[in-house]
């Protein structure tokens, strides 16, 4: 259920950023990003993304790059909760690191949420170059 409405919101424009699966951002201070997909049993998701180098003054830029599956709530769950699964604990990443590349094969149906955060960061903007593609 909750899928299926996502897929079908409006966007807020042609320029909506939620749509683009590919590009480059500017996560600011304190602030996140993510890509939200509606996945199937058997889908197979892959990722591939690299942090911008920062100024040279302020050492390497990171952020904290997270996977969650998010499902509607079984029949019997008397609370209509939906349910959060971890498929990839917050993790920190680097410019240094390079391209990091990954992917999940979904075994549920429901809506997968990358993250990169950079929450803890009180002053500094990070830029992020990332690409999401579903099968």
């Amino acid at each position: 259920q909750l899928a299926l409405l996502y897929a079908q919101r409006p966007k807020a424009s042609e320029d909506d950023v939620d749509a683009a699966l590919s590009g480059k951002v500017n996560i600011a201070a304190r602030g996140s990003f993510d890509r939200i997909l509606v996945v199937e049993p058997g889908h197979t998701v892959s990722w591939k993304f690299e942090v911008e180098q920062g100024g040279k003054l302020l050492g390497t830029a990171d952020l904290k790059f997270s996977v969650v599956l998010i499902t509607d709530p079984s029949d019997d769950d008397p609370a209509l909760e939906m349910k959060e699964e971890v498929l990839r604990s917050p993790e920190v990443v680097t410019h240094d690191m390079g391209e990091c590349i990954g992917d999940v094969t979904l075994q549920t149906r429901g809506m997968l949420r990358l993250a990169w955060s950079n929450e803890h960061s009180m002053m500094r903007s990070k830029g992020l170059t990332f690409a999401v593609e579903q099968k």
